[in-house]
């Protein structure tokens, strides 16, 4: 395969691991929510991680319950490779932006605190 592209360095254009690590540092600490109702981020600042969903009962004719669709947690990447957020609990109830309850969000920490306080979601333990 062959390029007519020049090859630029990237140390000629101040992109040195002092710039990258500094460009790292002024990056928002993100914080992971669990959101408990639906919400609409403050910022462009986030980050899906992915979904609880709940299991799916059916009663059977003799009255027993059974498990139709296991639930847990979901990590669905649509075509872009981006993670998908939770489905809206009826058809045609969703809007652009907004991200329906059960969805784990990474959000910065002052949003995630107030998302907290304000009821929004929970603080989600990271297992990174």
């Amino acid at each position: 395969m062959s390029t007519d592209a020049p090859i630029v360095e990237m140390e000629s254009i101040g992109h040195t691991p002092a710039v990258a690590a500094r460009v790292e540092a002024a990056k928002p600490k993100l914080v992971s929510v669990r959101l408990l109702r639906n919400y609409r981020p403050q910022t462009d600042v986030f980050e899906v991680v992915g979904y609880h969903k709940e299991p799916v009962l059916r009663k059977r004719p003799d009255g027993k319950m059974v498990t139709v669709e296991e639930g847990g947690f979901i990590k669905d990447h649509d075509d872009d490779g981006a993670i998908i957020p939770a489905p809206p609990a009826m058809v045609g109830t969703g809007f652009a932006n907004k991200l329906n309850a059960g969805t784990v969000v990474r959000l910065p920490r002052d949003e995630a605190k107030r998302a907290r306080d304000l009821k929004i979601g929970e603080l989600e333990l990271d297992d990174d």
